[in-house]
């Protein structure tokens, strides 16, 4: 995977700065998106994977600009 994208782990965005008030989603476990944030960090686009617990491996595509 490493010869054909970029691997990385995001950084975390604590629950108590998310709201639905802001307008980009938050992926904190790769599964799904916690809450909204007022910024991105990632442009759609992305393969967002899950690397540890349960959902570990999990794949999936977002398509909006993303934190």
């Amino acid at each position: 995977m490493g010869n054909i994208s970029t691997i990385f782990t995001g950084e975390f965005i604590h629950q108590n700065m998310q709201s639905h008030l802001f307008k980009f989603p938050v992926y904190n476990g790769g599964t799904n998106f916690t809450g909204f944030y007022k910024y991105f960090n990632q442009e759609k686009g992305k393969i967002v994977m899950s690397s540890r617990g349960i959902g570990a491996g999990f794949a999936n595509y977002v398509d909006c600009n993303f934190w």
